[in-house]
């Protein structure tokens, strides 16, 4: 707190400043408001004015006396209490001590290394074609700039699987799905970028409630892309998803912590699934049915991940388990994320890509 009162304390718009201080030319000159007649000031903004006269005299003093000193000037207090500037004495720096050369180093100071960063979501970046199904479902304005709206899945040679609420708000002609992409901010030459033509959500998707139910939809591309490399179908489960532990992977261009923008490459992430009734009490929720929850280590999915895959390894191997839905903040401890339980949806897929 200033002992003498805000130095600049809002002045009436008619006060009248008699005799105005004259400053150095670095400071801001403050000038007095000319008026026809002086204006009666309250004794609350009487002491306001009075209290920045003083202030800016006190001011004024201490830059004068350090400017007459150039260099070399500290500041102290007088026997008042008062500050006044004052020379350093110089510091005598003392010769090294005798030896057999005249050239001492310093000992090399140990390096230690920064200490870990907080949780996040996907840390390390992926190789090129390391989740070959992923795609980044993308979403353009009236400039024609695809920016990244959501992950998903490519699950046969023209669709996609993802999740329902990624579409709420988005028209077709607005969508363009990007498969074997890596690095956003380059073009690879491994890119395959593809309209939509179609878009079925779950039919009793609803996401008015809270939690969200039944959040899983199938975009329809326009046509059918080429398998390449770092292009090719996510295995889909045949058996109910029964494992409630062990890890997982999921990739993606989320954010690494909240409020953050993502990273232009893939990341990955190994999540630990956490069982159905531990993530219901992490959420006080009924979560139904059809969901698997990963995540209860603090890393796991964010912002820019939904929609996309969580791969676990099953006795029919590495299998799509899980279409990221929600979660509470980003990767927190405690606070799992909850995904869509795809073995539960199979027979509605199947059906869809038939019709």
């Amino acid at each position: 707190m200033n002992p003498y009162g805000p130095l600049l304390s809002p002045l009436a718009p008619q006060q009248t400043i008699q005799n105005p201080l004259l400053l150095p030319s670095f400071l801001v000159s403050i000038r007095p408001t000319r008026t026809a007649s002086p204006v009666l000031l309250s004794d609350d903004l009487r002491a306001s004015v009075e209290a920045n006269r003083e202030a800016i005299s006190e001011l004024k003093s201490i830059v004068s006396k350090l400017l007459d000193c150039h260099s070399g000037c500290n500041l102290g207090h007088d026997d008042d209490g008062g500050l006044y500037a004052f020379r350093a004495p110089p510091v005598e720096i003392a010769p090294p001590p005798p030896g057999p050369s005249a050239l001492h180093l310093a000992p090399t100071p140990e390096i230690v290394p920064p200490p870990p960063g907080p949780p996040g979501s996907m840390h390390l970046a992926a190789t090129p074609g390391e989740f070959p199904w992923l795609v980044s479902l993308q979403v353009t304005n009236f400039e024609k700039v695809y920016v990244h709206l959501c992950g998903g899945t490519l699950i046969a040679p023209a669709w996609v699987l993802t999740a329902a609420h990624c579409l709420d708000s988005e028209r077709i002609q607005e969508l363009v799905v990007v498969l074997g992409e890596h690095d956003m901010d380059k073009e690879e030459g491994t890119e395959q970028k593809v309209t939509v033509k179609e878009v079925i959500k779950h039919p009793n998707y609803t996401h008015w409630n809270r939690p969200m139910d039944n959040d899983i939809a199938l975009i329809h591309l326009s046509e059918a892309v080429k398998v390449r490399e770092v292009v090719s179908f996510a295995e889909l489960p045949s058996n109910v998803f029964e494992i409630s532990t062990g890890l997982c992977r999921e990739g993606g261009w989320g954010a690494t912590d909240e409020g953050t923008p993502g990273p232009n490459v893939v990341k990955i992430s190994e999540v630990p699934l956490l069982e159905k009734e531990k993530c219901k009490g992490a959420y006080n929720a009924s979560l139904g049915d059809n969901v698997i929850c990963a995540g209860e280590k603090g890393i796991g999915a964010c912002v820019g991940d939904n929609g996309g895959p969580l791969m676990c390894h099953t006795p029919e191997g590495e299998v799509i388990s899980g279409v990221m839905s929600w979660r509470e903040g980003c990767a927190l401890p405690g606070k799992p994320a909850v995904y869509m339980d795809v073995s539960k949806y199979i027979p509605w897929i199947n059906h869809v890509m038939r019709a």
